[in-house]
């Protein structure tokens, strides 16, 4: 029964994990420096063990500052002294890449070890201090040392990577809907702040409109009977009676009177500006109760997405914390810079 042990190569751009496949690939193959055997194409030296390459694992060798491999691409090798022992060795693309590929690059690495089922290890490989074609001489003692380690290693299942992607992905989901619920809430403040403004000036106009009725006094002449003789008609109150007046029998017994009367008269305008007013202050006291409403909702509604939000984070404590981290600072960024908006207390908090 053979065993196979696969290894997980892992390392910026440019610190040579494909010279590294090389450099297994002239030790498995029994390659020598006057026939060197080489599995992945270089700048210097081009592919030898066709059954091995990868048609698209490389692109321009020549350039230093991009990643050279464009996916996850295994190699496998039968030990040559121990025939039962087959390596798997996983090349993928370098990190920190000078064309913003680390998300995607992460996601294929992610994606190649879950479609492996199990590692036996992930090797982090880094820069060295010699070149590229030089590292080809590395000793066949530090190469046995190194397959005895990873012999020695106990396989690892890469289930975890599927539940991190899965993590993953409900993260961003519920982080963007609470940033939307956070919007909607923001948005829903500063309808209520506007809409407590607009009552207050309402009700302030309110006070000084309910008051649309006054006291007008009106003063009028009447005619009023007199126990002596008077020179005045009682039908013409303004002039001296004359002989033709057809009451001068009476004219003797009034005289002319001056009387004030009180009466409420109503302002139509006050009166129709405060009925409006009124009628504004009910609609703006429904308008904040709703307002206040679908806050209420909205908190509730983020609450849920938190709580998911803090088992993700929990969960991916305990595994790996990839590039998740950065959604969430930029996340946060964002509702630092909307709670500094809110001038209301309560509000902000």
């Amino acid at each position: 029964m053979k065993h196979l042990f696969k290894v997980l190569f892992v390392g910026e751009t440019g610190v040579g994990k494909s010279t590294l496949i090389n450099v297994l690939t002239n030790y498995f193959r029994n390659g020598n420096p006057d026939n060197i055997k080489i599995a992945v194409k270089s700048q210097h030296l081009d592919v030898t063990e066709k059954d091995l390459e990868h048609s698209s694992s490389e692109f321009n060798v020549n350039d230093q500052a991009s990643s050279q491999t464009s996916g996850c691409f295994h190699y496998d090798f039968e030990h040559p002294e121990h025939h039962k022992y087959k390596y798997r060795f996983i090349d993928s693309p370098g990190l920190s890449d000078t064309k913003d590929q680390d998300q995607r690059n992460l996601e294929l690495i992610a994606e190649k070890a879950i479609e492996e089922k199990y590692l036996n290890a992930i090797v982090f490989v880094l820069n060295g201090t010699q070149s590229r074609y030089s590292e080809l001489e590395i000793s066949y003692q530090i190469i046995d040392s190194f397959l005895n380690a990873i012999k020695d290693n106990e396989f690892k299942s890469t289930e975890d990577f599927q539940k991190i992607a899965e993590l993953q992905r409900d993260l961003n989901a519920q982080i963007l809907k609470a940033v939307c619920e956070i919007s909607k809430i923001n948005g829903a403040i500063f309808q209520l702040l506007n809409t407590r403004y607009k009552r207050a000036n309402n009700e302030d106009m309110l006070r000084r409109s309910e008051n649309y009725t006054r006291m007008k006094v009106i003063e009028f002449n009447e005619c009023v009977r007199t126990p002596h003789k008077n020179i005045i008609c009682m039908n013409h109150l303004d002039t001296i009676c004359h002989e033709n007046c057809p009451n001068c029998h009476d004219l003797q017994k009034y005289k002319i009177g001056k009387r004030r009367q009180n009466y409420e008269e109503v302002i139509t305008e006050l009166k129709d500006q405060y009925e409006e007013l009124l009628s504004n202050s009910f609609e703006l006291k429904t308008k904040e109760k709703k307002i206040i409403s679908d806050l209420e909702f909205f908190v509730n509604g983020i609450e849920s997405h938190y709580n998911s939000i803090k088992h993700d984070i929990e969960s991916l404590k305990l595994m790996s914390k990839l590039n998740f981290d950065k959604t969430l600072r930029s996340t946060f960024n964002k509702l630092r810079t909307t709670a500094e908006n809110i001038t209301d207390k309560n509000l902000k908090t």
